[in-house]
Parts: structure tokens; sequence; C-alpha cells
């Protein structure tokens, strides 16, 4: 994928400008405003934005000659017509197997147990950060060694902390669970009932959550427990690590070991596999040296 750069981010902005031309005023104070009908001017990006201010300007640039389309000040959206740059992608780092086997050794002699729980169980099963602090103990089940996702956390202004379903079907999936995973949640369960026992809680729920605040077993805020992650990891001298690492983590590593692609992306909860493809196809290496081998044991002359 071709990553914008500022002179692409120019021209966007400039092609955009020389189709608002016909929609805007004299200057003002030295600067050009888009008139809009209904509340206030919405100022045009300076030729030199950056991307990701060109990215953000258009739905306002949009949103504002839309309203002149209204007025029929022009029969067509001159928005629509610029295409824009697309946003520089910044990658998130992935560990080696033994990179990510180091990192939770030092969260768990460093870190709290529960910030430890949330990294292996993210390492063990690729799980989103809003689909992991959504889980709840009746999605376990400890004796089979599955873990059911079913949910995911949402956080609005006007909402709040709510549960709503995943995005699409397919992040509706059962992953099985390594051994040692499943031992350390029996050892985070039981402590975390003596926690509550103490905090007077009393003893959790079926339904509670995996990940619950101590203050009151309700589920934790995504961004609060991200800040505790990134405070974690500076300590620790990680700060390029985040969460989504781990998730990028758990895919190389069963793509680097040979598991089929399609068996990755249903634990992975993407849509087709055609999305694990795409992000992870640079590191499927080796398969033309095997189609080789194959071809040549089947076709090849005996001697």
């Amino acid at each position: 994928m071709r990553s914008a750069t500022i002179a692409d981010s120019g021209v966007y902005v400039m092609r955009l400008w020389c189709q608002l031309l016909p929609l805007v005023d004299e200057p003002v104070n030295g600067s050009w405003c888009v008139e809009r009908r209904n509340a206030g001017g919405t100022t045009m990006p300076a030729a030199g934005a950056g991307v990701r201010c060109s990215g953000r300007g258009q739905p306002v640039c949009r949103g504002a000659s839309g309203t002149s389309l209204c007025i029929r000040r022009a029969e067509q959206n001159p928005a629509e017509l610029a295409k824009p740059p697309k946003v520089l992608d910044r990658e998130t780092q992935m560990l080696q197997p033994d990179q990510a086997a180091a990192l939770l050794e030092r969260i768990r002699l460093h870190g709290s147990q529960q910030l430890y729980m949330l990294a292996s169980l993210a390492l063990a099963t690729g799980g989103r950060r809003n689909e992991l602090l959504a889980l709840r103990w009746c999605d376990i089940d400890m004796d089979a060694g599955r873990l059911a996702i079913e949910r995911a956390l949402e956080q609005t202004i006007a909402h709040g902390i709510r549960v709503k379903a995943p995005k699409t079907q397919h992040g509706r999936r059962v992953i099985s669970l390594p051994g040692h995973v499943v031992s350390e949640l029996r050892q985070y369960w039981r402590a975390q009932q003596e926690e509550r026992l103490a905090a007077g809680l009393g003893k959790a729920p079926d339904d509670g959550p995996i990940f619950a605040r101590a203050v009151d077993g309700g589920y934790m805020n995504q961004q609060t427990v991200t800040r505790q992650w990134s405070d974690q990891m500076a300590m620790l001298g990680m700060g390029g690590v985040t969460l989504h690492s781990l998730r990028h983590t758990h895919a190389s590593t069963l793509i680097a070991a040979g598991i089929d692609i399609v068996a990755v992306s249903r634990r992975l909860g993407h849509s087709s596999p055609r999305i694990t493809l795409q992000t992870y196809a640079h590191m499927i290496v080796g398969g033309d040296d095997k189609a080789a081998a194959v071809v040549g044991a089947a076709f090849g002359t005996k001697r």
C-alpha cells in the first residue's frame, strides 16, 4: 500500500480548493472562507496542510459545499470530485515469540495481575481490546479449554460504557485456549474472588466481567486500560508495543508456524480470509519452495 506524502496532500488540497473557488466569498482578513447559510463559516485548510489535516478537512468541505448545493449555488458538490490522499499508516510493532514470552514475564514481575492476564489472553487468542474487556466468566469453559467471544465494549459520550455485538457475524467465535492460559485463568479467578470478598462485594457472578473495576466490579474503561498499558510499557522500555501489537503477534506466530489462513482468520474474527491475507500476506514465505518440492515429488523422474 502506497503511503501518502505531504506532496500528495498539497496536490489534493489545491485540487479541492480549485473546485471550491466558485463557492467562496472575497477574502476576509486575508483568509478565504467557505460560505455556509446555516451557522458560521468553515475555513479552508492551508495548501501545505498535512495528510491527516486534509483527510479530516474533506468531510468539512463536503459539508460546506453540500450546504451550498442545497441552496442551489452549485449543481454538484465539488468536494465529491476530489479524491482524498491515503492517510499515513503507522505500522504496528510485532514481537517474536521469545520477545513476547519475555514481555509476559516482565509484566508478571513488575505489573498488575490484571494487566498480565489481559496480555496473556491477547497473545493466546488474538482478541481485540474491546472484545477482551467485554469477556465474562460465563464466556469461558475451563474444562473444555474454550473461550467464546460474543460481545464487545463500546464507549460513547451519550451512553458511557456499554456492551454491543461484534461488528460482523464472524466476530462471534469460539477459540481454543492453551492449557497454561486455562491454569492462569483459574488462578486469576481465585484472586479476583478474594479481592471482591475483601472489598465487601461478595462472590463474582457468572456473568460478571473477567476484567472488572475493583471499586464496583463493573466493566473497565478502555482508555484507562490503554493508559495503564502505555505506562507499563514505558516503564519496561517498550513504548512501541501496544495492546494491538499482541493481536498481530498472535496472527504472525500462527502464520509462521504454517497454520491455515482460514483458521487464522476465524480466530481473529475477520469477516473474510481475504482481509487476513491482505494484512499478513507479506509474512507468508517459503510457500513456493514447498510447492516446487511437492510437484517434484509427484511428477519428477524417478531414477
